[in-house]
């Protein structure tokens, strides 16, 4: 039996094994993230408007930033020791105060929450750093990490604790650091060398999770109907449509979450590209469920106004995103550049959506958007050639 506390080292691909697995801790570590998603996601619905959306990305991006820097030290250094767990039990706690302080407005005292929550949340990160700091082949990267990680926390409770008008003005400080920080840590040298099995399926679960929340999203939308129409059920089986074809075209065609082979932790720059290219696909994902809820909320027939564009954005940003991934994967599609070309050229078809489609029926704005999800997936069965389809298990 292993004792209780152990000494943390580097984890490494080839001592690990190649089938390493996502574990119970991680996954129940996700939950939390799920619930905060859900949460922000309930803001922008009531808010979904340009607006609301900047919130809203502002918001997201503070939760995605966090479930990547907890997924990218458990894949380094995870040892599952009570330390480990104990930390990562209040990781969770602190998502849930975040959770419950999704306010839009970042001036209110429920964002003053939130940015507090999530300044606890980086320093448990910095302490778990702290263990590791003596790792002779990480040492200059952990050195960085750990002080960009506290002045980012720091700044965080400044965010929660100073007045409104200051409060802005430290949020662009405090985003500035966390996206600094990384760059500068891999600059700084050390071996830090990253699972090429184990990312791919902890990226795979967080899009799952949002997929998941679209579900949730129509499902809210079908609630809402008392009498229904052909244009809301119509609007329920295209958004579940998008939703399928969306998880259709990540775990299956496009391949993304597809285990690497291990000389992937060679290219750290394409490897980084592929993890930071999952912001914008998840987040379109998140803002495109909330635009299907409300056309099934409006019966498929009256005119989304200004949410059109959104919706339109957020499959957009998908489809794109999509085609970046397959090109920035560390074990490259067969024609992965020619298939983000043609990826991109495709989600640009959402623009005269976003233009013209608040003055239409938001179920024909919808049967687009799944029309240009069947087209990528289209082009990325075309791009494999004669390599055969891989359906997940």
């Amino acid at each position: 039996m292993q004792p209780l506390i152990r000494p943390t080292g580097l984890r490494r691909a080839e001592s690990s094994g190649a089938d390493r697995r996502a574990t119970w801790l991680e996954l129940f570590f996700d939950l939390a993230f799920a619930a905060a998603i859900a949460d922000a996601g309930s803001a922008l619905s009531a808010d979904y408007t340009p607006e609301g959306l900047l919130r809203f990305g502002v918001l997201f991006f503070m939760i995605w930033w966090a479930w990547v820097g907890h997924t990218f030290f458990s894949t380094w250094f995870d040892n599952d020791d009570l330390v480990h767990r104990l930390l990562t039990l209040g990781q969770v706690f602190l998502v849930m105060v975040m959770s419950i302080n999704t306010e839009t407005d970042m001036a209110s005292r429920e964002a003053a929450g939130f940015a507090a929550a999530y300044a606890g949340l980086r320093l448990l990160l910095a302490v778990q750093f702290g263990r590791v700091r003596s790792v002779p082949e990480t040492r200059p990267f952990v050195r960085v990490q750990l002080i960009g990680t506290i002045a980012a926390s720091l700044l965080w409770l400044g965010v929660g604790t100073a007045p409104s008008w200051l409060r802005l003005w430290l949020l662009a400080a405090a985003l500035a650091v966390e996206v600094a920080t990384p760059l500068v840590a891999r600059r700084a040298g050390g071996v830090v060398p990253a699972d090429p099995a184990h990312l791919p399926e902890r990226f795979g679960l967080f899009t799952l999770i949002l997929v998941g929340e679209s579900v949730l999203a129509i499902a809210a939308g079908m609630r809402h109907q008392e009498h229904w129409t052909a244009g809301a059920a119509t609007s329920a089986l295209l958004g579940m449509a998008l939703a399928f074809a969306v998880w259709w075209a990540y775990f299956d065609t496009f391949g993304v979450a597809s285990p690497e082979t291990p000389d992937a932790t060679g290219q750290p720059e394409r490897l980084r590209g592929w993890t930071g290219t999952h912001l914008p696909l998840t987040f379109g994902i998140a803002v495109a469920a909330i635009g299907i809820e409300h056309t099934i909320r409006l019966d498929g027939v009256t005119p989304l106004g200004e949410s059109a564009a959104l919706l339109a954005l957020g499959v957009g940003m998908v489809v794109g995103a999509l085609g970046l991934l397959a090109a920035a994967r560390p074990r490259r599609l067969p024609g992965g550049r020619q298939l983000a070309i043609r990826s991109t050229i495709l989600a640009s078809l959402a623009i005269p959506v976003a233009l013209a489609g608040g003055s239409v029926a938001p179920v024909w704005l919808l049967a687009w958007c799944v029309g240009l999800m069947i087209a990528a997936i289209a082009l990325a069965h075309r791009a494999r050639g004669t390599e055969p389809a891989r359906i997940p298990a």
